[in-house]
């Protein structure tokens, strides 16, 4: 059993899978440096339903602003209509 505390509380399920897609595709874009905020806004963006994704979509961001996003970032991930295709190897 793991205990946290409350200057440290853990990250919800969303949130962990949010950075680790960050992660996957920073490692993907065989880039060096570090994982810029653009790939973590496109991680929590990918996690549909989830409170990130939601604030986002209340601030007036949307797949068309994702799609712009993902340009300015050279990493490759794939788009199905409306959503992220995630692959990630852990799941």
């Amino acid at each position: 059993m793991y205990f946290f505390s409350p200057e440290h509380p853990p990250l919800t399920e969303p949130a962990q899978r949010a950075l680790e897609w960050a992660v996957e595709q920073k490692l993907k874009s065989d880039e060096g440096g570090e994982i810029m905020t653009a790939y973590l806004l496109l991680g929590i963006w990918a996690q549909e339903g989830s409170a990130g994704h939601k604030i986002l979509e209340a601030f007036g961001f949307n797949d068309e602003k994702e799609k712009e996003l993902a340009k300015s970032v050279s990493f490759n991930y794939s788009l199905s209509n409306t959503s992220l295709v995630i692959s990630l190897y852990m799941w």
